[in-house]
């Protein structure tokens, strides 16, 4: 894994989850080497249909990831889209599904 990519371990990651339609998946996936918009278009498609998405995007907001895609929202370096990705994140875990509109789709858009 490239070092720009951070993942903070918690004891209630994702990699902890048995219901998840990512168990299986490659890495590269969600930890692509870029955020280009067929990556993030694949990525959001298997979250799209996630039974513990809202969880995933409550846990994705402290865990300061950069540079994937998790719940179905790219995740960018960049400190003011990253406020934007964090504010779609709360949403998804709130609401419990991916909107129709979000960052992530204007990426892959």
């Amino acid at each position: 894994m490239s070092s720009r990519k951070k993942m903070v371990w918690q004891d209630d990651a994702p990699e902890t989850w048995e219901d998840r339609p990512c168990t299986n998946l490659p890495l590269e996936i969600f930890f692509p080497d870029r955020l280009n918009p067929a990556k993030v278009a694949m990525a959001r498609g298997v979250c799209a249909a996630c039974p513990v998405l809202a969880r995933c995007a409550q846990w994705a907001v402290s865990a300061e990831l950069t540079d994937c895609v998790v719940a179905g929202v790219a995740m960018p370096s960049f400190r003011t889209s990253r406020a934007r990705a964090e504010a779609e994140l709360r949403q998804i875990a709130a609401a419990g599904y991916l909107p129709a509109t979000t960052h992530a789709a204007e990426v892959a858009a």
